[in-house]
């Protein structure tokens, strides 16, 4: 009888921590969670532009809804966010086949630099007349990837829509 208190207190942790656990895995964002995000803003001389897509994209609630990420296959996830992104660009009516070309290209980037790459969100900047794409990704090395199935850090691409010129670029370290 003693011991009754006890357990009731041990079946309660343990209820408490499966329920924790579940709301975690329900909290786990989805590529239809990805967005693209039309915004007006200034966008700054060369000098000042890492400091500018950080501090304006990198703090974003699209952004910031994929911190740390879990992910099994990156591969299949860059493939499947990518279409939500080009999809939603398209229903939007933005550049939705130059965003896709971009998307492309970053993912050729990933694999050049043997990073595994996801895109969750696609910012359609209109700057003074011109477009400009800012492209978020979150980023891990694969050998981290497969210890932790979480990608961790953020990556934001900026390029000119009608060149396709990467003219901008930042990442955590």
């Amino acid at each position: 009888m003693k011991f009754l208190p006890l357990l009731g207190l041990m079946l309660s942790a343990s209820l408490l921590l499966a329920g924790l656990t579940q709301a975690e895995e329900k909290k786990q964002p989805k590529a239809e969670d990805a967005e693209v995000v039309a915004v007006q803003k200034e966008f700054p001389e060369a000098a000042k532009r890492e400091r500018f897509l950080w501090d304006t994209f990198e703090t974003t609630e699209p952004v910031q809804r994929f911190n740390n990420f879990s992910i099994e296959d990156w591969q299949q996830g860059y493939t499947d966010f990518t279409d939500c992104l080009v999809k939603r660009a398209k229903d939007q009516k933005l550049d939705a086949d130059g965003l896709k070309a971009l998307l492309e290209k970053i993912r050729n980037h990933a694999g050049e630099n043997k990073l595994a790459y996801v895109p969750v969100a696609a910012f359609d900047v209109t700057s003074g007349g011109k477009k400009i794409w800012v492209i978020a990704v979150v980023w891990e090395t694969p050998t981290f990837l497969a210890q932790l199935k979480r990608l961790s850090h953020v990556r934001l691409f900026a390029f000119d829509a009608e060149s396709k010129e990467q003219v901008g670029f930042v990442t955590c370290r």
